[in-house]
């Protein structure tokens, strides 16, 4: 077999090159995206926690 001529080598580099731009953009997008939808999320929970604690706290100086 004889190895790929130049033009064939050029073409499949670029085509994967833009596959990998491709997954790197979709990761990016997923990450973006389980970002925005884990916020909400993340600063109840923080919020709810801390009114917890002030509550414990409050309980403790009481005794």
């Amino acid at each position: 077999m004889e190895p790929p001529s130049e033009g064939v080598t050029g073409l499949w580099d670029s085509t994967w090159a833009l596959m990998c731009r491709k997954s790197l953009l979709a990761t990016q997008r997923a990450r973006a995206l389980l970002a925005v939808f884990s916020a909400p999320f993340f600063l109840l929970g923080f919020s709810h926690n801390r009114a917890l604690y002030n509550l414990g706290v409050r309980f403790l100086q009481r005794r």
